[in-house]
């Protein structure tokens, strides 16, 4: 034993000084040649640390590269043990030049494939996504551009005034197995005017009233189903009450109406991955005579079951009362968002990216958290294709970005409700109020910090390389009541309430070898591997761009 001890002694004396050969497993705490590095999760620190030098990183830490004026840095590894790894970001924090696309060069000098194979994993957007004209969040992307239009029309009037144009009705309360025709917009992409559907009211609760469109076969949703999903909605709605406030009540029904719809439905095409399951129509509250489609009432419109795929993409039954309780939660947010800020506050409504980020986030902390790890692990695939800000597009990537950002901040402010209610009062409609809201709350104080410590913390989570909190997320904690997971799992699986096991394969970098030619869009980030060491990381961005180099020690 003392004969071990004294030659492992060596090898860590060997080792330390950069005799690292071997390689080394996820698990294994030893390379071939006998080099301790230990499992990543067990030597993980409890406190990352932002040093001045590369040569300083150990496991957990961060450099940051200095790309001066000129946009022109580099990153001296030479000095660092040849068995250490490390992520390389090179990260956009420019919310300016929303609109551009930025160059990239880094070279990696004097290093060694290592036996690892060249990769370029990125997914390439014009063979991955839709355009934006043909996919069905265009519907979501005109919805919120009309609510902006509404907006300014509001705002045009005096305070006296807000509610000038907006119906004003006293509604009897429906009743149950009430039919209606209801009006339901059409068309993502030519918006073609809007489609009569016949419905019953098949529950009604304190704060929703659930209509069934009557084409729906029994079998696929009946009476004691809708009064399940009317009760879950319900108490979606007053928790987002305690969080934002009410939306509007402009019949004075005291109701918010939702439409299941095979309307909704028929506006998908089974060819796309990119579905539209349901939306808010800001239009609902105006006058027929103002907005033709209009019902003159809150209402939400939903997707139904449609298990043979007659009204356009197959529907499973299960998935869709799976997905309803996100669904409501997101619509339902949106439905506040108008209300409290441009009915109520005399403020435009959010920019597209914070409105939807806040829907997404929404139907994580109600405890309905169905669709954002798909959102989310589609953005950290396709990196960097999923544009944060500014340009912002309705495809799954962006939607997974800014709710990715928003939960980390939300974990990251000392007042959680207040931030979220901060958000919805702030009078800019977005990166500011979003800044205000969270420096108000927490040490972050700029979009440097931010896009620093949030990118840091994907990269910390997906390697599992530090347990601080101002670099990570916290673990996800399933919810007691519903089996749904809450918070961020970047590379984990995860069993979710129906038995499937969810598999999220975290950040999609490429292999840094030799020079390399990228592009980024503002605010966005470009993921790379350093697998195999290189005496020095050049890199070269243009200098009026705001780029920093985030560089991570992981093993």
């Amino acid at each position: 034993m003392d004969k071990f001890i004294k030659v492992l002694g060596a090898l860590l004396i060997l080792c330390s000084c950069g005799g690292c050969a071997g390689t080394l497993d996820d698990d294994a705490l030893y390379t071939e040649d006998g080099c301790y590095l230990g499992s990543v999760e067990d030597i993980a620190p409890e406190t990352t640390r932002v040093v001045a030098s590369a040569c300083d990183l150990e496991v957990g830490d961060i450099y940051v590269a200095d790309l001066g004026d000129e946009g022109v840095g580099s990153i001296d590894l030479s000095c660092v043990a040849k068995c250490s790894k490390y992520s390389l970001a090179l990260v956009s924090y420019d919310f300016v030049n929303v609109g551009d696309i930025i160059q990239l060069q880094v070279t990696a000098a004097g290093g060694s494939q290592n036996g690892t194979s060249l990769q370029d994993v990125a997914l390439n957007m014009s063979e991955q996504n839709v355009s934006a004209e043909s996919s069905p969040h265009s519907l979501d992307q005109w919805l919120r551009k009309n609510e902006r239009i509404m907006a300014a029309q509001i705002r045009s009037k005096s305070k006296t005034t807000m509610t000038d144009g907006l119906v004003s009705l006293d509604r009897p309360s429906p009743e149950v197995g009430q039919v209606e025709t209801l009006q339901v917009l059409k068309g993502n992409n030519n918006l073609a005017g809007c489609e009569a559907v016949e419905a019953e009211v098949l529950a009604v609760g304190d704060y929703v009233a659930c209509y069934l469109d009557r084409s729906i076969p029994a079998e696929y949703i009946d009476q004691v189903e809708m009064n399940r999903l009317c009760g879950i909605y319900d108490s979606i709605a007053e928790y987002e009450h305690s969080l934002f406030g009410k939306p509007s009540d402009v019949d004075n029904d005291g109701l918010l109406h939702v439409l299941m719809t095979y309307a909704v439905n028929r506006q998908n095409d089974p060819t796309t991955v990119e579905r539209l399951a349901g939306f808010f129509y800001s239009g609902d509250l105006y006058p027929i005579e103002k907005e033709s489609c209009s019902n003159e009432r809150e209402m939400l419109y939903m997707i139904a079951p449609d298990p043979d795929g007659l009204q356009g993409p197959v529907e499973p039954v299960n998935t869709i009362l799976g997905k309803s309780p996100a669904l409501f939660a997101h619509e339902y947010q949106h439905a506040i968002n108008f209300n409290q800020r441009v009915i109520v506050n005399n403020l435009t409504r959010h920019d597209a990216w914070l409105n939807e980020g806040m829907s997404q986030l929404i139907e994580d902390l109600s405890g309905y958290n169905y669709g954002n790890y798909d959102e989310y692990q589609y953005f950290l695939i396709s990196s960097p294709n999923g544009r944060l800000y500014g340009h912002w597009t309705m495809f799954h990537a962006s939607y997974g970005a800014s709710y990715l950002l928003l939960r980390y901040l939300y974990e990251q402010a000392d007042d959680k409700t207040g931030f979220l209610r901060a958000i919805m009062d702030g009078s800019d409609p977005g990166i500011d109020n979003l800044m205000s809201a969270i420096a108000a709350r927490s040490d972050i104080t700029s979009t440097y910090d931010m896009m620093l410590r949030w990118t840091a913390a994907m990269i910390m989570s997906d390697k599992k390389a530090s347990k601080d909190p101002r670099y990570s997320y916290a673990s996800p904690v399933q919810n007691p009541s519903t089996g749904y997971w809450g918070g961020i799992c970047i590379s984990c699986s995860l069993e979710m309430p129906d038995g499937n096991v969810l598999l999220l394969e975290g950040i999609r970098e490429e292999w840094l070898y030799g020079e390399m030619n990228s592009e980024i869009l503002a605010t966005t980030a470009k993921y790379y591997n350093v697998d195999a060491v290189p005496e020095q990381i050049e890199i070269q961005v243009p200098s009026k761009h705001r780029i920093m180099a985030l560089l991570v020690r992981y093993k």
